[in-house]
């Protein structure tokens, strides 16, 4: 009973309690965590770079404080990349949310191997299969795979698409809990960093909302990079780990004070090192699966986020 009580309080903003404690009375009482539950974690990193600050008698300028984000369904509602999934090819209409920008670079000609409607349907039937048969690494790569060999032309095109999409469509399904700790944590001196699986050429339009701009932002280049290095699951821990090396090597000391993602294959294996390094880990709109995931660690949270710029 004083757990029950203790997450009515915490539903109230009175108490904080750690997940892997509070989520199975949540379930038991059939509630969901506010959008304002990000207080929590976002409190709890502060205080943490606060610690870190005094442990190590940081210098200004001598330390440097990182946070790591998904892209995709943590910053933003849906994907920018396949749209939201409950579309409808068939009529070219949205019954609910709004068309990825994959779609629209194969239907106005931008890419390569796929193009117009057709091309779109039949990109999208082989990407989706991938899916269905549990191969989501593979669909990413697949994915990565159109952006390759685009000349200038092509590339300024698709810049342009996807600057008007965010400025038009996208910038209103941001969720306000994920600007808000991106906005608290640099007003606090920590470094965000963008580690999506959606192409590069796309997330980076994305860097006004990220005072830090393109370079703390990393999407899939398979041209620049290789297929065998890009963006989902150990590749974001690699990815996350080269933003770490350059900044040492330029002489700070980089200590790493969260990580955020909604992805279980994609997203959790970046949440782990974090926590491993002594941060905080981040899972927002894990539903049920958290219950049975979560963390040995109390540094770890399930969030849920539901309202965006739109509502």
């Amino acid at each position: 009973m004083k757990k029950i009580i203790s997450v009515l309080f915490l539903l109230l903003g009175l108490e904080t309690l750690p997940a892997r404690e509070l989520y199975p009375y949540l379930e038991e009482l059939k509630l969901n965590l506010p959008d304002t539950s990000h207080t929590i974690p976002l409190q709890e990193m502060i205080k943490l770079k606060k610690k870190i600050e005094e442990e190590n008698n940081c210098q200004p300028h001598e330390c440097e404080f990182a946070f790591f984000t998904d892209f995709d369904g943590t910053i933003i509602y849906g994907d920018i990349t396949d749209g939201i999934e409950d579309l409808s090819i068939e009529n070219d209409t949205i019954r609910n949310g709004y068309h990825g920008l994959i779609r629209l670079s194969i239907e106005k000609g931008y890419l390569n191997n796929y193009k117009g409607k057709e091309g779109f349907r039949d990109y999208w039937q082989h990407y989706t299969d991938l899916i269905k048969n549990h191969q989501e690494e593979e669909s990413t790569r697949f994915m990565g795979e159109q952006f390759i060999n685009l000349n200038h032309e092509q590339k300024k095109k698709i810049e342009k698409l996807a600057q008007e999409y965010f400025t038009e469509i996208l910038h209103h399904k941001f969720f306000l809990s994920s600007l808000n700790i991106i906005d608290e944590l640099v007003s606090s001196g920590i470094k965000v960093y963008v580690i999506s699986a959606s192409p590069d050429i796309f997330v980076k339009q994305a860097s006004y909302v990220f005072p830090s701009g393109t370079d703390s932002i990393s999407g899939v280049d398979l041209e620049e990079e290789g297929v065998d290095f890009f963006n989902y699951a150990e590749g974001k821990v690699k990815r996350m780990h080269c933003f770490i090396r350059k900044k040492e090597e330029s002489g700070k000391k980089v200590f790493v004070i969260g990580a955020m993602g909604n992805s279980w294959s994609s997203d959790y294996p970046m949440i782990q090192e974090s926590i491993k390094l002594g941060g905080i880990g981040i899972m927002i709109n894990g539903k049920k699966r958290c219950i049975n995931k979560l963390d040995d660690s109390s540094n770890f949270y399930c969030l849920n986020f539901k309202s965006t710029k739109e509502d």
